[in-house]
Parts: C-alpha cells; structure tokens; sequence
C-alpha cells in the first residue's frame, strides 16, 4: 500500500509509513445514526385514544345487537262476530229448489220500486205452482229521506223495530207478496214457488210511508 501523506509503497500489512511514520490503518467509518422516532404531542395522544374507546364501543353495540335482535311476536287477535239477522221464510212460501227440467219462461223484466208506495203493482201476474226469481239491480231508498241512511234492498240491518209490514225482517228492506196473501222477504234476492195466484206486489218494509224517499230497481222473473 501506498502512504497518503509522502506517497512511499509500504508492505501491505504495515501499519506505519517506514519512510514518514504516517499511520496506515484504515480510518473508522463513521457510524449512520438512527433517526429519532416522533414523538405526538400529549393532546394528538389522547384524541387517538378516545378515537380507538369510540371504536371498540362501536363494535361492542353492533355485536350485542346481532346477537340479541329477536324478531315481534305475532299477536293473533280474534274477533267473534257479532249475531246477525237471520230471515226465517215465510211459512206460506218455499225456496224454489233447482229444477230437474226445464221450465217455460212466462216473464221477464225490471220494475221499479218507489219507496213511498205501500205495496206497488207490479203489473207481472203469477200462478200458484210458479216460481218467482226477484233480483236487487240498482238504486238506493230511505225510510225517511235526509235523516235515515240510504240502503239497498236489504234495507238496515240490526235496527231493533217492529212496527213495520213484516217484524221479523229488516226495517228498510224490499218486501213483496201475491195478491193480498201473506207477505215475504225479498232483500236483495229471492226465489220462491208461489202457491197462490195474483199479481206481484211489491214493497218497502215500513209503517210510514209518507216521509220515505228513493227507488229500487229489480229484475223480476216467472216461469212455469
């Protein structure tokens, strides 16, 4: 090796220059020093700690919410009806049963029912032995017009009256009869087998007719 201070060549292995006594030891490396690692203030600190609780509680709450969500029961509720009217024929009148055969159409056609006429005609005549199919098609009538409800053919339900045509079947109702025989229930539908002869009279089942007001519409067919 070669002296860095006079230029002499030395020995390898020498440690001083033999000509100038300059050492020839290899000079120390300086050592890279590790850089300081940041320091947060006290106030950046704490906010991270608060930050990590709010998490972890967070966390916490969903878990428990998870686990412990059950589903509503489901609350059946029942409901007892209330007794309804029930109609109990007429003893001078049978359903009409359905025919084995057919059966020769005599009538067919619509009246109207004026709610203010105790026992309208018709105009339809039928035989004993006929049957008579009667069927609500339009209109609404009062018992007393603009302080009792309108109705259909079944006139007011559950209303506890009876003063009127027939006691036994609602008040309001549509009514009709053959001749001046007994009357029955019409509603808004019926069939019979009549079993007397006349002509179809027809009515609101009522006592006062003079404050009703309205009209029905019904379809009306015979056959023999």
């Amino acid at each position: 090796m070669y002296c860095p201070n006079c230029g002499t060549k030395n020995e390898d292995d020498s440690l001083f220059c033999y000509q100038c006594g300059t050492s020839l030891a290899a000079p120390a490396q300086p050592s890279t020093p590790t850089p300081a690692q940041p320091v947060l203030p006290p106030q950046r600190q704490n906010l991270m700690a608060l930050a990590a609780a709010a998490v972890a509680i967070i966390a916490i709450a969903a878990l428990v919410f998870v686990v412990f969500r059950q589903p509503s029961p489901t609350v059946i509720v029942a409901v007892t009806p209330g007794p309804a009217f029930t109609q109990a024929p007429y003893p001078t009148y049978t359903p009409y049963p359905t025919p084995t055969s057919a059966r020769l159409l005599i009538t067919q056609k619509e009246v109207e029912v004026q709610a203010n006429v105790k026992w309208q005609d018709s105009g339809i005549t039928v035989k004993s032995g006929d049957t008579v199919t009667i069927r609500y098609v339009a209109g609404q009538w009062s018992i007393w017009l603009g302080v009792d409800p309108l109705t259909d053919g079944d006139g007011q339900k559950g209303r506890p009256e009876k003063t009127q045509i027939m006691p036994e079947a609602n008040l309001g109702s549509l009514i009709g009869r053959i001749g001046t025989n007994p009357p029955f229930f019409i509603g808004n539908g019926t069939t019979i087998r009549s079993n007397y002869t006349g002509n179809l009279m027809l009515s609101m089942n009522d006592d006062v007719f003079r404050d009703n007001g309205g009209s029905l519409t019904v379809s009306v067919v015979v056959e023999r």
